[in-house]
């Protein structure tokens, strides 16, 4: 009798820690979504555009993400000296983002080189995707 009681008892306490363990243990978290990529159609202006003095140039095209998007920046700068002649940053969420903007040019006194820049913010985390193109503006 007093075996069967022992027995009770050890089996009991095994039970209960395996109880315990199991409900201890970490789960698999699923797998984060995989992450957010971005594509550009840049429809304007077009790689080695010119541009000339005292001109508006569209900056227009579509970013499509394949989960949502953060928003948008558009930079053009010199590529002599990487200084920034132009900046638009737009917040929106959706995975399809387009842009449509203008930037007026003031006197172009010499050739200089170009570079524009759309850059889409893919989230909350900070990553970004971006696509560049050349164009040349010209006096």
């Amino acid at each position: 009798m007093k075996k069967n009681r022992l027995n009770q008892i050890v089996l009991s306490v095994v039970f209960g820690f395996s109880v315990i363990l199991s409900a201890c243990t970490e789960k698999d978290d699923p797998d984060p979504d995989p992450e957010n990529h971005a594509t550009f159609a840049i429809d304007s202006p077009r790689e080695g555009d010119l541009l000339t003095s005292n001109n508006t140039l569209t900056i227009s095209g579509m970013i499509r993400g394949e989960q949502e998007l953060g928003g948008y920046s558009i930079i053009i700068r010199r590529k002599s000296d990487s200084l920034v002649i132009f900046e638009r940053t737009q917040v929106a969420h959706h995975t399809a983002l387009p842009f449509n903007e203008q930037y007026t040019t003031g006197k172009v006194i010499a050739p200089s080189d170009l570079e524009l820049e759309v850059i889409a913010n893919l989230g909350s985390n900070g990553q970004t995707s971006s696509k560049k193109i050349n164009i040349r503006a010209i006096p």
